[in-house]
């Protein structure tokens, strides 16, 4: 079985061979830590067998170079009337042409797609959009309504490249609870990113979102949006996997739940393959499981100890072996 075959399967809640695997490794310094040691990071991705990569842009609605800049603090006014970047820009797609064309044979190709909810909060800061969804609700439903009519366009273009599962990035949640009530993430949130899933879903079987933090409490709503896999499932944050598999499996497939907070960086090997195998055992049965990292590989973190925990999820990932 193929790559894409396994992931395909895995989002249909059949089950494949086994459980896809992923890795998050988006740090430049940890990527250059893997390449003098592996040779490439694709050697790594083989190194893990990893079925799937997740291809980003040049730049998501704004050219930012410096990561200083990664917060503005614009007002909602400035915000709906700043400059966004051309969706249709060839040059924002450079990356993701690459990954297609290097990866798309060989793995699942996600595509990182600009949230509502995060898009503001990177122009407008977070404390001040949160401040203004309660002060100036319709100029921050129009600005939501902006961002996602750029992201529709942007979908298109990636989806004529030949990526295979758009991946909305949409953070949400904090430890333990949303960053707003479930009330306003209905009447904020939902209409706008529904607006992306829709447009998706007129060209593909699958859309991903990314939310970190606790989301629990809008799960429901994430299906009616039309999400089919839901990343990272944050344990360290409250979420639970096995009742999120009780509740939703049959409508989401999870993906992630590996730790990186403390289990990769500071957890024994005892740890590390204690969580493993309960994630297998508890989350790939029927399908609708990908195992992966919960974000990104930190610096802190050694590599033998990212290997030792893929090989345990390779070695239980297996459906009928």
């Amino acid at each position: 079985m193929t790559s894409k075959e396994r992931v395909f399967k895995a989002l249909r809640h059949e089950e494949p061979d086994r459980v896809p695997l992923n890795i998050w490794m988006y740090r430049d310094d940890v990527r250059e830590d893997v390449v003098k040691r592996y040779g490439s990071l694709d050697a790594f991705y083989d190194r893990l067998r990893i079925d799937m990569v997740t291809a980003f842009p040049t730049y998501l609605l704004t050219k930012l170079e410096n990561p200083e800049e990664w917060t503005h603090t614009l007002s909602v006014d400035e915000a709906i009337d700043y400059p966004f970047i051309d969706p249709n820009d060839s040059a924002l797609y450079v990356p993701v042409k690459r990954d297609v064309e290097q990866y798309g044979e060989k793995r699942m190709v996600f595509c990182q797609t600009q949230g509502v909810f995060e898009g503001a909060f990177v122009l407008c800061g977070m404390e001040n959009l949160l401040c203004e969804m309660v002060m100036q609700p319709e100029k921050v439903k129009k600005l939501f309504n902006k961002i996602a009519e750029w992201s529709c366009v942007y979908v298109d273009n990636t989806l004529d490249l030949g990526i295979d599962v758009p991946h909305i990035s949409d953070d949400w949640g904090q430890n333990n609870a949303l960053l707003f009530s479930p009330k306003m993430w209905w009447e904020f949130v939902y209409p706008y990113d529904a607006m992306i899933v829709e447009r998706a879903k007129r060209r593909c079987e699958f859309v991903s979102l990314h939310s970190d933090g606790f989301i629990y409490d809008v799960l429901d709503g994430v299906v009616k949006m039309g999400i089919d896999v839901v990343h990272p499932i944050q344990v360290s944050a409250g979420m639970d996997p096995e009742k999120i598999k009780r509740e939703f499996g049959d409508r989401l497939a999870l993906y992630g739940t590996l730790d990186i907070t403390h289990t990769l960086p500071s957890g024994t090997l005892a740890e590390i393959e204690r969580e493993v195998k309960n994630r297998m055992d508890t989350l790939k049965p029927g399908g609708g499981f990908i195992f992966c990292s919960t974000h990104t590989i930190q610096p802190d973190t050694p590599l033998e100890k990212v290997e030792y925990a893929y090989d345990v999820a390779f070695e239980r990932s297996w459906y009928h072996k």
